[in-house]
């Protein structure tokens, strides 16, 4: 399975100078993208939600050149570990790895590229 959805943001985020702001509710964090030994950090605004399932959705926006990109991303655990994830971007839903980072970051990786938050 490819992260090509997901990659494509990777692009724009590589370039990124301009942060507006966030919705009120959502917290400012740090996010970053690994891309072979490329690491690109950048902050992000992250709200935590209950899905009408229970399931708590990690909703994460971010903002480049004045463009806003909306991600939605699932984890799904087994006695607390991560097991993989679902990314929901773009219209599209991409399943990817999870784990959480010595860091304590929560990563999700696909297709050579990884996506971090805090």
């Amino acid at each position: 399975m490819n992260f090509k959805p997901i990659a494509a943001a990777y692009a724009a985020v590589a370039s990124l100078a301009v942060l507006a702001s966030a919705p009120a509710q959502a917290a400012p964090t740090e996010c970053a993208f690994l891309q072979g030994d490329d690491l690109l950090e950048f902050p992000c605004d992250l709200d935590v939600r209950i899905n009408a399932n229970g399931t708590p959705v990690n909703d994460i926006v971010f903002f480049e050149d004045g463009e806003r990109f909306d991600w939605s991303i699932i984890v799904w655990s087994q006695n607390g570990v991560p097991q993989y994830s679902e990314i929901f971007a773009e219209g599209r839903r991409v399943v990817a790895d999870a784990y959480r980072a010595k860091n304590g970051f929560l990563c999700v990786a696909n297709g050579g590229t990884t996506f971090c938050f805090d």
